[in-house]
């Protein structure tokens, strides 16, 4: 990694680095959906972004305000320092690490974004094209993006020389919601039994929500506000919306870890029933650890098939790693613990906070009256041209007072 940069960071695809910004706080309020929905508020006092702390997203995201004033984003020397002390062979390991996410690399003069980019860990479950996934790893198989076999189903394991499993520690976890398009066709040729279209048009997209593939309708990175349908405890699409019905909106959980060995920080994104399979045990063993890096954990993709059909998929299983000597958990060393600690924050900070922040500022640009605060509710936005209009009236209210504060993702 460049010594030039003294802050190490770490990137989404759709996130950039939030510039040095002032802009004016905004007050909480309460609606009778949600006991926490933030308004488009007017201008107070001003925030300059420290470059340590993320106080400067205050104005966007005042609910969090105390978090967001003592989070501490760590500095590329804080990081090396930790790595040195770790054991010889996980110092070494991770320091190459370090140097493979490095965005400033001799000779290449390329457009690209000058943050480091953990990749994904995925599941091959046999179909679709993947550039990036190895060419010998089987259905079930467990793989990186940047080309690594982490493990493979058994029937595999002695023809790769490969585990059935990998050892890795949680290092950060965000719960996520997508409304993501149905998949296929009904009996009829349409889209039966298979959940509900949105009518009108995606008003970032520009696309009829009818041909929208491949990105979802409306995204919430906290399962609490979505950038398009606004408050999710009274969207019409939101999970469960009652005890019987799934509802067209589902929950994900995204991971960050780094493999027990040191070799890699990737992630990981859970989905479809592993939200409530490794998802929830997740969640059993953190909600009493004082930090997700607790434990080291033990990952494996596990087959399954329909009760009703012939179909099989694989599904992440997530448990606790253990040895003879501990049989109740494999603890990280306080070295280690001090490197996971300062990773965490580092993706809180470059990655969590501000693509939050973005998707409630694209929220507000998506809401009805957004000049005086007042928020529509999600269940009465199925007329999509009531989103074009309070956008075209944000716009010209920042016209008519140029004061007031930016929702446009300039800045963030």
């Amino acid at each position: 990694m460049s010594k030039k940069d003294k802050t190490s960071t770490v990137e989404n695809p759709t996130t950039e680095t939030p510039p040095a910004e002032t802009t004016p706080v905004a007050p909480i309020e309460a609606s009778p959906e949600a006991t926490e929905i933030v308004k488009a508020p007017p201008a107070a006092i001003e925030v300059a972004n420290d470059g340590r702390t993320m106080a400067h997203l205050i104005p966007r995201l005042p609910h969090l305000k105390r978090m967001l004033s003592r989070i501490q984003r760590p500095t590329l020397d804080e990081i090396e320092e930790a790595v040195t002390k770790l054991a010889p062979e996980k110092s070494r390991a991770f320091s190459e690490v370090l140097e493979r996410l490095d965005p400033i690399k001799p000779g290449i003069h390329l457009s690209q974004s000058q943050t480091m980019r953990p990749r994904d860990i995925k599941i091959y479950q046999g179909l679709g094209e993947d550039d990036m996934r190895p060419q010998m790893v089987p259905v079930g198989g467990v793989y990186t993006k940047d080309g690594r076999i982490l493990a493979v189903p058994r029937k595999f394991a002695d023809l790769l020389k490969a585990p059935q499993t990998f050892k890795a520690v949680v290092v950060n976890i965000f719960g996520r919601q997508s409304f993501w398009p149905p998949r296929g066709k009904g009996k009829n040729g349409e889209n039966e039994g298979k959940g509900r279209v949105p009518p009108g048009e995606h008003p970032f997209e520009k696309t009829p929500f009818s041909l929208m593939s491949g990105t979802p309708y409306c995204q919430s990175l906290d399962r609490e506000r979505g950038d398009v349908f606004g408050d999710c405890h009274s969207c019409i699409y939101r999970p469960w919306p009652d005890r019987e019905t799934p509802g067209d909106c589902k929950k994900d959980i995204e991971l960050y870890v780094v493999l027990a060995d040191f070799t890699g920080i990737y992630r990981i994104q859970l989905t479809g029933r592993s939200v409530g399979n490794a998802g929830k045990s997740l969640g059993e063993w953190m909600k009493n650890w004082p930090n997700p890096w607790h434990r080291v954990f033990e990952f494996e993709a596990i087959a399954k098939s329909g009760e009703e059909t012939k179909n099989a998929w694989f599904e992440w299983q997530v448990r606790l790693a253990v040895s003879p000597e501990q049989p109740e958990g494999i603890p990280p060393t306080e070295e280690e613990k001090n490197l996971y600690k300062l990773l965490s924050a580092q993706i809180t900070a470059e990655l969590y906070l501000p693509n939050l922040a973005n998707s409630y500022a694209k929220s507000f640009r998506a809401s009805e009256e957004l000049g005086s605060g007042k928020e529509k509710k999600a269940s009465a936005l199925n007329d999509v041209s009531d989103l074009n209009a309070a956008i075209a009236s944000a716009e010209a209210a920042a016209t008519k007072a140029p004061d007031a504060i930016d929702y446009s993702t300039n800045n963030l």
